[in-house]
């Protein structure tokens, strides 16, 4: 879908410059995003709300698998955060919760802002890897639009693994995106709960997991 994108609302409180230069795919118009590949040899997580104080961020693969409120502030600010980003070696794509108890056109608003904000940062010289996320079977038909073929895919399993269900919801998604994106190298946050081969991170430092682990 080729559409010239023009800013409609005063002050673009809409945010539609962060489509401008995009292909937009699928029924709803998501932004197609390019691939990417990661080489995760010797690289670290660092989740976005420690990215201002990352020394090395050159060593670092950079991740949005944190609470919403702690990001929120790029979707409505993404130049002030822009020369971080461009440090790192890696940024994945903002991740925004959807859930299925949500009202459907809720979470197709959080994909598409996911995939809006990754195409901003990545023009502006940020290196963006995909992210990929499900709610139930219904959200297959149009969470993976604008994810790009051959590339690699962040994902995170953060909060999946508490429970049988958790667990099989996950690995449904997990088994469709692979169907669906061809190719794809998939860059995993969290507990390993799928087979497969990924490269694997902890989505939080040693010093969070410890506090986890303690219930603080």
């Amino acid at each position: 879908m080729d559409i010239e994108i023009s800013v409609n609302t005063k002050n673009d409180v809409m945010r539609e410059r962060f489509l401008l230069g995009a292909k937009l795919t699928g029924k709803y118009g998501f932004p197609q995003l390019p691939a990417v590949i990661v080489h995760a040899d010797g690289l670290r997580s660092a989740p976005f709300n420690l990215a201002l104080k990352e020394r090395n961020p050159k060593e670092c693969i950079c991740h949005f698998f944190i609470d919403d409120m702690q990001f929120e502030r790029v979707w409505n600010n993404p130049d002030k955060y822009i020369p971080a980003l461009q440090n790192f070696k890696y940024v994945c794509a903002p991740d925004f919760s959807f859930y299925e108890d949500m009202p459907l056109s809720m979470q197709i608003w959080q994909v598409y802002r996911s995939r809006a904000l990754a195409w901003y940062l990545l023009i502006n010289g940020v290196n963006v890897v995909p992210v990929a996320g499900w709610s139930d079977a219904r959200s297959f038909e149009w969470c993976f639009d604008g994810l790009p073929q051959q590339s690699s895919i962040a994902i995170s399993s953060v909060g999946c693994a508490r429970d049988d269900l958790s667990k099989r919801c996950f690995s449904s998604g997990y088994s469709e995106l692979i169907e669906r994106v061809n190719g794809a190298r998939v860059v995993l946050f969290g507990e390993k709960i799928v087979s497969g081969n990924v490269d694997q991170f902890p989505a939080f430092s040693n010093e969070i997991q410890k506090r986890i682990k303690r219930g603080r």
